[in-house]
This record gives C-alpha cells, sequence and structure tokens, in this order.
C-alpha cells in the first residue's frame, strides 16, 4: 500500500522507486545537527543523506551504509568534493541499497524496487537510468 500526500492511498503488489537522486529530489542532503538551549550544536550522529520521502530503504555509498556522523553543522564537506578517486564522490554515488535481483535490500517481502539515479553507485546518465527502469518494471511485473 502507498500512501500519497494528499492523503489517499494505491493498492499494488509491487512499487519502483525512480524518484531521482540529489538533483532529482529524491535524495536529499541530511539536516545539520540541532542546536541546543545554548545556541551550539548539539553533537549527534546524522546521516550524510536522506530518502525524500517514506521507504523501507536503507541508503549506501560503495556498499557501505549512510549512518557515519557529519559535522556538527552539516555534512563534512571533503566526502562531497567531486574525486578522480575510483568511483566518484559520495555526490555522485549515495543512493538506496538494491541486492542481486534489483529489489530494495532489507525491504520487508520482495515488493520494493528502485531504478535510476536514486540507486546507490549506479550510473548517473539518462540511457542508464532508463535501462534500470525497465529492468525494475519488468521484474515487478514477474511479481
Amino acid at each position: 500500500r502507498v500512501t500519497c500526500a494528499d492523503g489517499s492511498a494505491l493498492e499494488a503488489d509491487a512499487v519502483v522507486l525512480a524518484v531521482g537522486g540529489l538533483v532529482g529530489g529524491g535524495l536529499a542532503l541530511g539536516a545539520a545537527a540541532p542546536l541546543g538551549d545554548d545556541g551550539e550544536p548539539r553533537y549527534e550522529t546524522r546521516a550524510p543523506f536522506v530518502l525524500t520521502l517514506d521507504a523501507p530503504a536503507p541508503l549506501r555509498v560503495g556498499g557501505r551504509a549512510l549512518v557515519e556522523a557529519s559535522a556538527a553543522w552539516g555534512m563534512a564537506g571533503e566526502a562531497l568534493a567531486w574525486s578522480t578517486a575510483r568511483g566518484g564522490s559520495w555526490l555522485e554515488r549515495a543512493g538506496v541499497a538494491l541486492d542481486a535481483s534489483g529489489r530494495v535490500e532489507g525491504a520487508a517481502g520482495s515488493w520494493l524496487l528502485a531504478a535510476g539515479e536514486c540507486v546507490a553507485d549506479a550510473p548517473r546518465t539518462v540511457l542508464a537510468a532508463a535501462r534500470a527502469g525497465l529492468r525494475a518494471g519488468a521484474t515487478a511485473a514477474r511479481g
């Protein structure tokens, strides 16, 4: 069951997340730590990226879960910088973790799939997103 922002609901056997990445709006930078009563940030662990909708979809970069601490004023900038290092920067690679079948890792059952720029470590091109969308749709249709 998918609940929409207006409160309406859709019944489905499978859902494909194709919501875009950071530029498309499916992912967002994690919030900075909240300020305490003294105006200083509370030092607590924050995820550097978040999914912009509520779904049981873990986020990863290079196979690592995105639950690491970021700087008190938001994400540590050095992880965001474009890099010539293998695989590119976190900006280019953060996303939803998939299992080998293309289904969202750890989702209850096998009803949740993802495609395109919201997928971790996937190529960020239009053709790759279209191909992934077709593959996810076919997987969802097969059940």
